[in-house]
């Protein structure tokens, strides 16, 4: 006989008020402060990395969650001037990572923040030295998994 687990409470959608930081403090204040003040006062491009259970996907989908575009991996990334969310770009196409830096060099020009996320620090990544550089041209945080305790909180 196997015994089956009674979901009676689904699992809330990811978003920045249930995001546990743990160390990560520094990052969530810096997205925080990048959407209430504005790109024009704050930075552009937020670069999240870190090992997987990290909360880099969390974060991305929580911007996701407030109506942020969410790119994918294809080759044709969308012209968009709003807020964007691209995770793991670490695993786009060469096709896709040339639309990402032509994205990126247009939304420069517009009041939209980036943030993106990635398994090493841009410097470290296999993409085109240009996307990386323009990548690390923001603030770039590695986030750390929580600790035991945290996770016990």
């Amino acid at each position: 006989m196997k015994q089956l687990v009674l979901d009676l409470i689904p699992t809330p959608a990811p978003s920045l008020a249930n995001f546990v930081a743990g160390r990560n403090v520094e990052t969530l204040a810096a997205i925080r402060n990048s959407l209430e003040s504005g790109p024009e006062t704050s930075a552009k491009i937020i670069y999240l990395w870190g090992v997987p259970g990290s909360g880099k996907s969390h974060l991305i989908n929580a911007g996701i969650g407030r109506g942020w575009t969410a790119l994918d991996t294809s080759p044709e990334i969308p012209d968009a001037t709003n807020n964007i969310a691209i995770d793991a770009v670490q695993t786009l196409s060469d096709a896709a990572q040339h639309s990402l830096f032509d994205l990126i060099n247009r939304q420069q020009m517009s009041q939209g923040l980036l943030i993106a996320s990635g398994n090493a620090a841009p410097r470290d990544l296999a993409l085109r030295r240009d996307l990386a550089s323009r990548l690390g041209s923001g603030l770039v945080f590695q986030l750390h998994p929580l600790t035991d305790a945290e996770k016990a909180e």
